[in-house]
């Protein structure tokens, strides 16, 4: 019987991999005169040139609405197993920490294009074996290495077409970097019409490769749990019905999530667009000290998520936070769902979250509809406020439903 696999269409959370900004840079970027120059000096000490590889599975909601959050983890955890320890072997650089279902590895100009492009084949052909499949783009051009993440526009343009374009089992290679590659891999890179490729990029029909690539022992990706805890989920089908129960007391709860995806108006400098995500996470920040009753598991400028113990104090914290972004020029969109979360250590004895409502919350916030607006989940049990009005949406195939404040 053919194994049963599990094709993914849309993310978690996006853009979940950069940690914070260097708060130093962007105190220099404010005493300077606004130009060219000086913004390319400040920068100069970050700046990359090499390959970027960014992945993406997807379809989470639905997956958390069949299987257990932690049968979950493990499976969305094998292909980054895989693609850490094919991408490490040649030298591969993990960025960030891969607390979501997506992957970013960097390979410095000293490595060959065509050895990353093989080692994304090997990882490719084993992980198609799996139940989750992933969508992966590589890419060439000049990065900016700042606070553990890639920025720039052809850091933008990798993560988009990995997002979007590259379908389940998919590698993508951009224009780009297929110019870099002998006659003998270019055979190989072919346009398509499906998943919507753009003319900037081919699809690397890596099946048809017979080259045999090694990868490192070590698969153990920078993950976001504390060692013991990422060991209990890499083993998690070995475990016992002891040892689950044990940990889903310790770990499994039951909150409203409150997720904050900030929009920001487009920057002609990408210190400027930095500069929002400090003042954006620090006006998170103040709001939350402010509210003992609001638990924050992550604030990191462009995106924040928050816990409650009821509903009331959910939506009143997510318009505050509306209001306080807004007093200060950013728009904000919100989403609010509940249900059973993950609410796990990492080793810098800071909360990482995962489960259906960090899902849907993630979804209403990011593909519900026009931006500035509070969407309330069906699975928030309250009564409907006077200025809200209800709401149907399909997302992925997965049917929405609830109320939206305006």
């Amino acid at each position: 019987m053919a194994k049963r696999t599990i094709a993914p269409a849309l993310a978690d959370i996006r853009q979940d991999i950069a940690g914070e900004i260097p708060v130093d840079l962007i105190l220099k970027w404010a005493t300077v005169d606004k130009s060219n120059n000086n913004h390319n000096k400040l920068l100069e000490t970050y700046r990359r040139f090499g390959i970027v590889v960014c992945t993406d599975s997807s379809g989470l909601s639905k997956l958390t609405g069949e299987k257990s959050l932690f049968e979950v983890l493990y499976l969305v955890s094998q292909p980054k197993e895989i693609i850490y320890a094919y991408g490490a072997y040649i030298g591969g650089k993990a960025i960030g920490v891969w607390a979501a279902d997506n992957t970013e590895m960097f390979y410095d100009k000293t490595i060959r294009p065509k050895h990353v492009l093989q080692q994304m084949a090997g990882a490719q052909n084993e992980i198609r074996n799996l139940p989750i499949q992933v969508g992966m783009c590589m890419h060439t051009g000049e990065f900016w290495d700042i606070g553990g993440g890639l920025y720039g526009k052809d850091a933008d343009l990798a993560e988009t077409l990995a997002e979007n374009h590259a379908g389940p089992g998919k590698l993508l290679v951009t224009k780009q970097l297929a110019q870099k590659f002998y006659l003998t891999e270019r055979q190989q890179l072919k346009k398509s019409t499906g998943r919507n490729i753009p003319r900037t990029a081919y699809l690397y029909d890596y099946t048809a490769v017979n080259t045999r690539v090694a990868r490192a022992v070590e698969r153990a990706y920078p993950f976001p749990f504390d060692r013991n805890f990422f060991d209990f989920i890499s083993s998690y089908p070995t475990k016992n019905r002891e040892a689950i129960l044990r940990i889903t007391k310790k770990y499994i709860r039951r909150d409203i999530v409150i997720l904050v995806k900030v929009i920001y108006p487009r920057r002609r400098f990408l210190l400027e667009q930095l500069t929002d995500w400090v003042l954006t996470n620090a006006v998170l920040k103040k709001i939350d000290i402010k509210r003992a009753e609001i638990e924050t598991i992550k604030s990191n400028g462009n995106l924040g998520i928050f816990t409650a113990i009821s509903a009331a104090e959910a939506i009143e914290y997510a318009k505050e936070i509306r209001e306080a972004l807004r007093i200060n020029g950013y728009t904000v969109n919100i989403g609010i769902a509940t249900g059973e979360s993950l609410v796990f250590p990492m080793p810098n004895k800071e909360k990482e979250i995962a489960g259906n409502p960090v899902n849907i919350a993630s979804k209403l916030a990011e593909d519900a509809g026009s931006p500035g607006k509070i969407y309330i989940h069906e699975s928030v049990k309250l009564r409907k406020p006077k200025q809200a009005q209800s709401f149907k949406v399909g997302i992925s195939g997965i049917e929405l439903r609830g109320m939206v404040i305006e």
